[in-house]
């Protein structure tokens, strides 16, 4: 019997079983941490140049220049990350899957892995080709020591590669085990 009042909401439950309901969120929200991490680098200028970071000894504004160029390539790869990964946010799923919600969280763990393995990557070894460049400089060692990734210098950098490569075979790991589990659920279920 169809029933107006008993199916009035069934689009929103196709919308729903369909997988759309989960993938769509995630879509938007790796354009958004696209848009955020292309938009740091120049927050980070803006709040310098509203910190008179000119007016501060000549050495300083270099490392910080220095500094921010690290932030806009660590921006300019992370926007790409993101942005790829929006498009293929859609396929990770089809209609005709009993089991869509898993999949799209998946995606987002290894994508999450990517971006932190690769900030981590990328920032670290230029923090570390830095410090090595400029070894005796004292107010760029204070200035860098914001960042959390050691003394620098040639470990940094090893160091940063290895860091940056396990988190990103260890999140996609996670991710593929995921996925793993829930396709072999798929096809059970056919």
């Amino acid at each position: 019997m169809e029933n107006k009042f008993f199916n009035f909401f069934q689009p929103y439950f196709d919308f729903i079983d369909s997988g759309k309901f989960f993938r769509t969120p995630f879509k938007y929200l790796y354009m958004l941490l696209a848009a955020v991490n292309i938009l740091f680098p120049l927050y980070v200028l803006y709040e310098a140049l509203d910190n008179k970071i000119f007016d501060a000894p000549g050495k300083i504004v270099f490392a910080f220049f220095l500094l921010w160029l690290v932030l806009l390539v660590a921006g300019w790869l992370s926007f790409q990350l993101w942005w790829n990964r929006s498009g293929k946010v859609d396929k990770v799923s089809s209609p005709s899957d009993d089991f869509v919600a898993i999949p799209v969280y998946s995606h987002f763990i290894q994508t999450f892995g990517e971006y932190i393995g690769s900030w981590i990557a990328c920032v670290g070894t230029i923090f570390g080709i830095i410090t090595v460049l400029f070894e005796g400089s004292e107010s760029l060692r204070s200035l860098l020591s914001v960042f959390p990734l050691g003394e620098g210098g040639v470990g940094t950098i090893v160091q940063s590669l290895v860091t940056g490569f396990v988190v990103i075979v260890g999140f996609r790991v996670v991710a593929e085990l995921l996925r793993g589990i829930v396709s072999i659920a798929n096809n059970t279920k056919r």
